[in-house]
């Protein structure tokens, strides 16, 4: 299976009561747990990031990427058995599985920010309509790549420029304010 298709397969819904194969994987020098479709995930971002101009194909599925989250949708009876204090070992084993998923999806959403940041300028216009997307994962990591890019994407400099102001999620703000610094050191905050 290639890159491109591991990227563009569908992720399936999970079950947090399934049994997952955490192992670590690295992601800028950080070891994270991860499950199998992760390290998939994780690796063929790093293969098409390695590509740089040629891997434009990726883009739209590392913008994705950029808000994986699998567990919020089914996290919501494991809270509330810890909660109402009526947790169980099971409910234990699902809140375990919870924060490893959660890192798990936080290494493809670095992963595919740094994928996006070596494709460079071809990812500018994709990561500039990704920074008015609904979901503050999606912003903060289109934020974050733009701001590797450096000065080839000055283009998304008014776009961070609002968001760094008037976003209503914290970290998008400190995301885009520290990648309109990266792109344009002495001009990024108008006034």
């Amino acid at each position: 299976m290639s890159p491109l298709d591991v990227l563009s397969a569908p992720l399936a819904p999970i079950k947090l009561s399934d049994h997952f194969d955490f192992q670590q994987v690295e992601v800028r020098g950080v070891p994270l747990a991860a499950d199998a479709v992760a390290r998939a995930r994780v690796a063929a971002a790093s293969a098409v990031g390695s590509l740089r101009g040629a891997a434009a194909p990726a883009i739209p599925f590392l913008i994705e990427m950029l808000d994986q989250d699998r567990v919020s949708a089914v996290a919501d009876h494991v809270v509330q058995a810890f909660q109402s204090g009526s947790a169980t070992t099971d409910d234990g084993h699902q809140a375990e599985n919870m924060a490893n998923l959660s890192e798990a999806d936080l290494a493809c959403q670095v992963a595919a920010s740094d994928a996006l940041a070596s494709i460079g300028s071809l990812a500018v216009p994709a990561l500039t309509q990704a920074l008015t997307g609904s979901r503050p994962n999606r912003r903060s990591g289109a934020a974050k790549a733009l701001g590797k890019i450096g000065a080839p994407a000055e283009p998304a400099l008014a776009v961070l420029n609002h968001l760094a102001k008037a976003d209503p999620a914290e970290t998008v703000r400190q995301a885009a304010a520290e990648a309109a610094r990266l792109i344009k050191p002495r001009k990024w905050f108008s006034f």
